[in-house]
């Protein structure tokens, strides 16, 4: 049951459209629109649909009548057993077919119909039924060629040999009539394509030509698409016009002309309002003309002044100039050099500060080297001529005392040698604690700075005040050692240099880590002139302070004083 059931449900969702083509489907002007349509109303209508074209080729005028008797047969036999829901008749020989063969061939279909909007004055349509018009004025393609072109004085109108052709062309005289005592007017719809070429070749000057809708000429001699047209144009020795838009580009001038590929978009538009049930009976959609819109090539070839066209035309063609068209190019490679540019001097830039850097960085280096040289040789000398000439002397008292123990003398020898080893002992405890304070490692940051303060203190008549804010002694050992070594750097030159009658030191902690401050009210200094010649003190604090992703802010200015504020990062730190 299901198996069976599928080509019944998949017959419900195809929309099969008949399209009835006055001419031969690859016939100008019918082609593109009829496209267009098929497009549109795929892409807007969600069933699947099956087009079906038929042509209606025009036959003798004599067996027309029997000629759409058995196109009409044709259909019934073709599409009987699945009849088209919707039909399409494009211009005046469709929808006369149709109306005439409606009730005998597809009665149920909806229609929608499409030809100027003259023809729909007397066809015999049902309220029911679609309507796509187009709006054209020969008069108006007139008042346009003799604006651009004053001078005309005879218009050759290309028109076929088919019925529908014949009566646009009647159509033409007539509503021309008013310019017959100006214009001359010529039609060739009587005559074969050699005798229109011969035609085109001998316009004098001052005459123009006008090429309508050319699918067969009197022998019946086919024109498919844009040969008719190009035909035309290289047979001309005159300006060529015409009245649709998808001409421009195969040889016409331009005008206010009808929009083909519009056309086709409201002929998929007023078919899917008859599928939709939404059509108002009796309604109309009227296609109106383009703006002006003119070929830039054959305004050019036959030196037609600008200045003619009419107000806001677009001219289509015209080759860019210099500037436009080579716009993207200039700003690219403007761009490019701008960019090159800056990264070159970028690179200077960089390699200068580098260079300033490096030599900075060696400077510090023999600095350093210089300072632990300096300091080696005061160790060195202390060791030798200090400790080592006391210790010489230890040694000898030691001996005499050794040898003559338990007299008077070896006695007072020995009270002297006490002495002695306790002054050796202190300066050897004040070395080391030059050289490594350990009381940073033993008893924590906090400990170590009130020790040095008291230490440095003891050297100094200034007042020297702590704010510790009891950090962990469980600080990193790298971290404590750094602070405690910047603060006594600071100390020493606020000592040494500022002439403070005040000196305070801060060590405070939040979440983000360690902020160490050293601030005095001495005579300060202007900080730009020494801070690309740091002390090596400075130096080294600047070092320091970078080893460890840390901070070193020095603010000073003569006579307010000097304030060094460090700040290192410490992740997950305890109290």
């Amino acid at each position: 049951m299901m198996i069976a059931c599928v080509p019944v449900n998949a017959q419900q969702d195809i929309l099969r459209v008949l399209i009835l083509n006055s001419y031969d489907e690859s016939s100008a002007p019918y082609f593109q629109p009829v496209e267009e349509f098929k497009k549109e109303l795929q892409r807007n209508y969600s069933a699947t649909i099956v087009f079906q074209d038929v042509d209606l080729r025009q036959r003798g005028k004599q067996t027309q009548g029997e000629t759409d008797q058995s196109i009409a047969q044709l259909l019934l036999s073709r599409y009987g057993s699945e009849p088209p829901q919707l039909v399409v008749a494009t211009g005046p020989p469709a929808i006369d077919f149709w109306i005439h063969h409606r009730e005998s061939t597809f009665p149920g279909a909806l229609l929608v119909a499409m030809a100027r909007e003259s023809y729909f004055q007397q066809a015999r349509l049902e309220p029911t039924d679609a309507v796509v018009a187009t709006r054209f004025s020969f008069t108006g393609a007139v008042e346009n060629i003799l604006q651009l072109l004053p001078q005309t004085s005879h218009i050759l109108w290309v028109f076929g040999d088919s019925l529908s052709e014949r009566t646009l062309a009647a159509g033409a005289r007539l509503q021309l009539a008013p310019y017959s005592d100006r214009l001359e007017l010529t039609f060739t719809n009587d005559r074969t394509i050699p005798e229109i070429q011969d035609l085109l070749a001998g316009l004098p000057e001052g005459a123009v030509v006008f090429f309508g809708i050319f699918s067969k000429d009197i022998n019946g001699v086919s024109l498919q698409k844009y040969s008719g047209l190009a035909m035309v144009r290289a047979a001309s020795v005159v300006p060529v016009f015409g009245a649709f838009d998808d001409q421009l580009g195969h040889g016409i001038v331009g005008g206010r002309l009808i929009q083909v590929g519009l056309l086709g978009q409201k002929l998929s538009e007023a078919a899917q309002a008859l599928l939709n049930d939404n059509h108002i009976p009796g309604e109309q959609t009227i296609l109106e003309l383009s703006e002006p819109i003119y070929d830039w090539r054959e305004l050019r070839a036959w030196n037609i002044d600008r200045a003619r066209l009419p107000s806001g035309s677009v001219v289509l063609f015209e080759p860019p100039g210099f500037w436009t068209l080579y716009a993207n190019w200039i700003m690219g490679i403007a761009i490019v050099v701008l960019a090159q540019a800056l990264l070159i001097a970028t690179l200077l830039f960089q390699r200068r500060k580098r260079r300033k850097a490096e030599f900075a960085h060696a400077s510090l280096g023999r600095r350093l080297i210089t300072a632990h040289e300096d300091e080696r040789r005061v160790l060195a000398r202390e060791l030798h001529d200090d400790l080592s000439q006391r210790l010489a002397s230890v040694a000898i008292d030691a001996g005499f005392a050794r040898s003559s123990f338990g007299t008077d003398n070896a006695n007072e020898v020995l009270k002297k040698l006490h002495a002695e080893l306790v002054g050796i002992s202190k300066d050897v405890h004040d070395m080391s604690y030059r050289l490594h304070p350990s009381l940073v490692e033993d008893l924590g940051i906090d400990a170590a700075l009130y020790s040095e303060i008291e230490r440095v203190q003891r050297q100094t008549s200034v007042p020297i005040s702590g704010r510790i804010g009891g950090i962990s002694k469980q600080l990193p050992a790298d971290i404590a050692l750094c602070v405690f070594r910047i603060a006594q750097e600071a100390l020493q030159n606020s000592v040494k240099h500022a002439d403070a009658s005040a000196i305070e030191i801060m060590l405070e902690r939040d979440e983000k880590g360690l902020m160490l401050t050293i601030r005095d009210n001495g005579v300060g200094f202007n900080f730009a002139e020494v801070n690309d010649h740091f002390s090596l003190g400075l130096s080294s604090m600047r070092e320091r302070a970078t080893l460890l992703n840390g901070s070193l802010n020095i603010k000073s200015r003569p006579g307010e004083g000097t304030i060094v504020t460090f700040v290192v990062p410490i992740e997950g730190m305890t109290a």
